[in-house]
């Protein structure tokens, strides 16, 4: 997988997805979907 290979640089704007929030407010289950770029 290249995003595994070359992830975003620390830093980055990123888009991931979540199922809800544990009890901390914290995501549940985050996964990361895309780098998001300045327009």
């Amino acid at each position: 997988d290249e995003v595994r290979r070359h992830p975003p640089k620390i830093g980055s704007t990123i888009t991931f997805r979540y199922n809800g929030f544990t009890q901390t407010g914290k995501p549940r289950f985050a996964r990361f979907l895309r780098e998001r770029f300045k327009e």
